[in-house]
């Protein structure tokens, strides 16, 4: 008698194998090549459930790729179980998120300012106000020496799509990683009251409509008080 249960182990394992390496496959994808799926910047992410998610996937590569730990405690550390049970559940959290916590500022704001007219208006009223106001010294000490051009331009684009327009920055430069791109800069809650009062006076300016300056303003603020790295 013929004995088949080592055979039909051995293609329970593979499949085991093929379909983890494909589950791990599918999770590095969305986050490569469609990290919006996930969150609008790096500020909008739950960062230790992302890890636990990502964790999740490397557990899957190693398993997909064949390899198998001869320490017991490796041999649980890197099962295939645990790989699933991390991906499957940080990646609900993630992705939920996203979907219904973090949801990105309404659509209808960009169509509010003007579209893609009103934002040069806006960034360029805003760049007017920082060279001009005597008052907003600590703030234009952080864009000494800049091209201030260059960030009205990059401004602009972060904009376009964080209001729901065409994503901008997104498509030509990667996905905006807000608290990073100012983490060598130092920015204290002076300077971001500063940063928000140019702000209010470029809205002022160029956007007629008080309910819309209102709602602007209110989430200008909160991404302001979020890239604040310092209690001086």
């Amino acid at each position: 008698m013929t004995n088949t249960k080592p055979a039909a182990s051995s293609r329970g394992s593979t499949a085991l194998r093929i379909i983890s390496f494909l589950g791990a496959l599918a999770c590095a994808a969305v986050v490569v090549l469609y990290p919006r799926a996930i969150a609008e910047d790096a500020t909008g992410v739950p960062h230790g459930a992302l890890v636990g998610m990502l964790f999740g996937m490397s557990i899957l590569w190693v398993y997909g790729f064949g390899f198998t730990p001869q320490h017991r405690i490796f041999r649980y550390l890197l099962s295939p179980l645990l790989g699933w049970i991390l991906l499957l559940g940080f990646g609900w959290i993630v992705f939920f998120f996203f979907l219904f916590i973090n949801l990105p500022i309404e659509k209808t704001l960009y169509d509010s300012v003007g579209g893609d007219a009103g934002l040069d208006r806006l960034t360029a009223a805003f760049i007017r106000v920082l060279l001009a106001d005597p008052q907003l010294e600590e703030l234009r000490s952080i864009y000494a020496g800049r091209d201030l051009a260059h960030y009205e331009a990059r401004l602009k684009e972060f904009l376009s799509g964080w209001l729901g327009g065409p994503p901008l920055y997104l498509e030509r430069h990667g996905m905006p990683m807000l608290r990073e791109g100012h983490r060598r800069l130092v920015i204290t809650q002076n300077a971001r009251y500063q940063w928000m009062s140019a702000m209010r006076s470029a809205l002022a300016e160029t956007v007629s409509d008080p309910e819309v300056r209102l709602r602007l303003e209110g989430a200008f603020a909160k991404m302001a008080e979020s890239l604040v790295n310092t209690d001086r």
